[in-house]
């Protein structure tokens, strides 16, 4: 498959070295570990109706898996395929796990291999000052991301920028910033993103925004996420 890593069998060991050396440093869950194949975990083309809702549906909540738990990248990609960074939805998921903050654990070897180290290590906070140059920096991106179907690119801008707003709600949110937070509120009630994003798990804990609001005892926000939804 192009768009995403599909391991050759000379490559499946190395795949399998890395994620055993990955679940080695670190229990999660125990011993158990879940792996994740997003690609089968949805109905693929060409697709019924009911699958294309299903798909539909499904599609811009996919990217909490890699928002909320640390995030391994397998950035190689068989020879004569286009780079994983160039593809538009690899390119994406990076995007989510990167703005989730899960890469550093795993996927610093990635990063830096991809040229992409010092935005992974970056815990700047988006906010409205520089909301803007996110933006044009994403549709710069897009421009130039490989996709089997073009139209897929506003899937992707559309991900992308729900994770963004959520990233900078939790920031506002843990910073005890109102301003902030009602910034971001009122974005995603424009968008119409508000009662999604509110409802969705931010961490592996399973907290929503209210949770971490609850916990950062932050009676304002508390309030604030209420009113919203």
């Amino acid at each position: 498959l192009n768009a995403h890593f599909s391991p050759t069998r000379a490559e499946e060991p190395s795949f399998a070295r890395r994620l055993r050396h990955a679940l080695c440093r670190r229990a999660v869950g125990g011993w158990d570990a879940v792996v994740f194949f997003d690609f089968a975990g949805l109905p693929q083309a060409p697709r019924s109706e009911d699958e294309e809702r299903v798909f539909r549906q499904c599609l811009p909540h996919m990217g909490m898996m890699y928002s909320m738990f640390p995030t391994m990248v397998l950035h190689e990609v068989t020879p004569g395929t286009h780079g994983y960074l160039e593809s538009g939805w690899c390119f994406c998921e990076f995007e989510t796990a990167r703005l989730g903050r899960q890469l550093a654990e795993y996927s610093l070897g990635a990063a830096q291999a991809l040229g992409r180290a010092p935005e992974v290590l970056d815990d700047r906070h988006l906010d409205d000052q520089n909301w803007e140059a996110f933006a044009s920096t994403l549709e710069a991106e897009l421009e130039h991301k490989r996709f089997y179907y073009p139209s897929d690119a506003d899937s992707v801008r559309s991900i992308v920028n729900a994770f963004a707003l959520k990233r900078m709600l939790l920031d506002a949110i843990e910073a005890g910033d109102t301003a902030r937070l009602r910034s971001v509120l009122g974005r995603l009630q424009a968008r119409q993103l508000a009662q999604t994003t509110l409802d969705q798990p931010v961490n592996s804990a399973l907290e929503t925004p209210l949770h971490v609001a609850v916990r950062k005892n932050n009676g304002t926000a508390v309030a604030e996420l209420l009113g919203v939804g």
